[in-house]
C-alpha cells in the first residue's frame, strides 16, 4: 500500500552525496583518461610512422621485387597483406604492407612490384613510390583519426559525467518517499509526492532493486522536488556510487 501522503525518511543524504562525490572526482579522472590515452596513443604512433615516412621520401631507394605471399587477417575488420620479397646487396629481405581489398585481388602471388627501401636499414621498406604527396597523406589520416578518436571518447565522457551529476544532485537535495515496485521494463516504482499526486516512475540509473524487493514491496526512493518525474531508488543510486552499508528502511509516521 502507498502511504496516504508522502513518507519522507530521513536519510543521511549529506554523507552519502559526500562519499558518493569522492567516489565521483575519481572516475571523473579515469574517464579523463580513458578519453586521452587511446588518442594520445594514437597520435604516438601516427608520429612514428610519419616518421618513417617522412625518413624512406627523403633517403629512401627504389628497388624492384615480387609478392611472395597474401594473408588476410580477421580482426574487427579484414586487413589484406601482402608480403612482398626483394634483395639488397644480395641479402633477402621482406616488405609487409596493408592494402585495399581492390589491389589485394588484382595483385596476383609471383607479381612484381615497386618497393622503396631505407639503404642503411632495408628492412625499413614499404611498396610503392614514397613520395611528398604520400607524407602529406600519411599525416592527414594519423590527423583525423586523432580527432575522431577525442571525439567518440569525449562524448562517452560527457555523457557519463551527466549521468553522475544527476545522481548527485539526487542524493543531496532529492526527497525521500516511500515507493511500490511495478512490473514493466526496467525499474519501475509509483509513489505519492508532496503535492498528493501519486505518480508512476522508472529510475533513471542502472542498477537493478536488491533481489528480496519484488513487484508490490517497498522501498525508498529519491525525487526531484523541482522534477517530480526524475526520480531513482537508493539501492539503485547506491549500486552506482558503490555506497557501503545497507540503505534504511522507509520509516512510518
Amino acid at each position: 500500500m502507498i502511504d496516504p501522503a508522502p513518507s519522507l525518511v530521513a536519510l543521511p543524504s549529506p554523507p552519502r552525496a559526500a562519499h558518493l562525490h569522492t567516489r565521483f572526482r575519481v572516475l571523473r579522472w579515469l574517464l579523463v583518461l580513458a578519453a586521452i590515452l587511446p588518442p594520445g596513443c594514437a597520435i604516438g604512433l601516427g608520429s612514428y610512422e610519419n616518421a618513417r615516412i617522412a625518413e624512406l621520401a627523403r633517403d629512401g631507394r627504389m628497388t624492384s621485387g615480387t609478392v611472395a605471399e597474401k594473408l588476410m587477417r580477421q580482426a574487427r575488420s579484414t586487413e589484406y597483406v601482402l608480403e612482398s620479397a626483394f634483395e639488397v646487396d644480395g641479402r633477402s629481405y621482406r616488405a609487409t604492407q596493408t592494402v585495399s581489398r581492390e589491389r589485394y585481388l588484382a595483385t596476383p602471388i609471383g607479381a612484381a612490384v615497386e618497393i622503396t627501401f631505407l639503404p642503411r636499414d632495408p628492412s625499413h621498406a614499404v611498396l610503392g613510390r614514397v613520395d611528398d604527396a604520400r607524407v602529406a597523406g600519411q599525416r592527414s589520416a594519423t590527423f583525423a583519426a586523432a580527432v575522431a578518436l577525442f571525439l567518440a571518447f569525449g562524448i562517452v565522457v560527457a555523457i557519463y559525467e551527466r549521468y553522475l551529476r544527476r545522481a548527485l544532485h539526487l542524493l543531496r537535495h532529492g526527497q525521500a518517499v516511500t515507493a511500490t515496485l511495478e512490473a514493466g521494463r526496467g525499474v519501475r516504482f509509483r509513489y505519492r509526492a508532496e503535492d498528493g499526486i501519486e505518480r508512476s516512475a522508472r529510475s533513471g540509473f542502472r542498477g537493478a532493486p536488491p533481489p528480496e524487493l519484488e513487484v508490490g514491496a517497498e522501498a525508498i526512493a529519491l525525487c526531484d522536488p523541482a522534477r517530480p518525474a526524475r526520480c531513482a531508488l537508493l539501492a539503485s543510486l547506491e549500486q552506482l556510487g558503490s555506497i557501503d552499508g545497507s540503505a534504511a528502511a522507509p520509516s512510518r509516521p
